[in-house]
């Protein structure tokens, strides 16, 4: 007798079929995760550097002036000091630090003076010179006098002044000759010039 054949497996119904598994996130691109993490770290690095104090410097001391001249009665002197400093009768480096110098205080006492001077340069007071310049002035007040220095840029001295008046008899000097009529007809007819340096103040 033939054998009857198994009985089939119904299939399951469509609804009924296993959902497929969730897929995986797709991994990042090497390049992508490089950038990243190099923006990371370039950020905490911002983040960690500090900037350094700020350093504030304290402002100058103030700048004392150079005394105008003002008389001094007890001492009978008009208080301008590059005329004295240039008529002492000095010599060598005391000569310098008393022409180089601007007169900044000047006081007096029945038998002492006191005067402060500032100078351009501290080798002026080498080789005792501040004292042979006391010297020279106690000789000329006929009293005691103590000079004190500072150190610093200095404008009302004795060779400023002599400068200034070199200067301006130069430039006088100048004016004369340019202006001289027996000049200026040369300069004319024959187209004479005046060479620069050539005219010397009398």
């Amino acid at each position: 007798p033939a054998s009857s054949a198994p009985p089939s497996r119904p299939e399951p119904p469509p609804w009924d079929e296993e959902p497929s598994p969730p897929r995986e996130a797709a991994r990042e691109h090497p390049a992508a995760a490089a950038q990243k993490k190099t923006e990371l770290t370039a950020d905490d690095a911002v983040a960690t550097v500090e900037a350094p104090p700020a350093v504030v410097e304290p402002p100058p001391p103030p700048r004392t002036k150079a005394l105008p001249p003002t008389p001094v009665p007890s001492l009978n002197w008009d208080g301008d000091w590059p005329t004295l400093a240039a008529a002492l009768p000095l010599r060598g480096v005391v000569q310098q630090l008393a022409q180089q110098s601007e007169l900044l205080q000047c006081e007096a006492t029945e038998n002492v003076v006191q005067i402060k001077l500032r100078i351009p340069l501290d080798t002026l007071r080498s080789a005792g010179s501040v004292e042979k310049l006391e010297q020279a002035l106690g000789n000329h007040f006929g009293k005691t006098v103590r000079v004190d220095t500072e150190i610093g840029a200095v404008e009302q001295t004795a060779n400023a002044a002599a400068m200034a008046e070199r200067e301006a008899r130069q430039r006088e000097a100048e004016q004369n000759i340019n202006s001289d009529p027996f000049v200026q007809s040369l300069m004319r007819e024959f187209g004479a010039t005046i060479v620069p340096g050539s005219i010397k103040p009398a």
